[in-house]
């Protein structure tokens, strides 16, 4: 259960751990990863379901997303900064 000021929302199992394992270094990806690993449900799934979640929150305003920038990788500077910037 997540409350909130209109009330609250019931989430299920997975919509909650997803929401647990938002950390601000965790992609995406890698918690659909999660999701998929601890609950019976594949991936596309798991993808479609997390996403809408998230989508949902952020334009509540409960989560921000950081958007992958287009040109994420295509800069080896950019890439490095980035990488520098998650080993600190």
């Amino acid at each position: 259960m997540l409350l909130v000021p209109e009330g609250a929302l019931v989430l299920n199992q997975p919509a909650a751990a997803a929401l647990e394992l938002i950390d601000g270094e965790r992609s995406v990806d890698e918690i659909v990863t999660a999701i998929v690993s601890r609950f019976d449900v594949t991936l596309e799934r798991a993808h479609a379901d997390v996403q809408e979640l998230f989508e949902r929150l952020e334009v509540r305003g409960f989560v921000m997303l950081r958007h992958a920038h287009p040109f994420d990788g295509a800069c080896p500077e950019r890439s490095r900064r980035a990488q520098d910037d998650k080993r600190e």
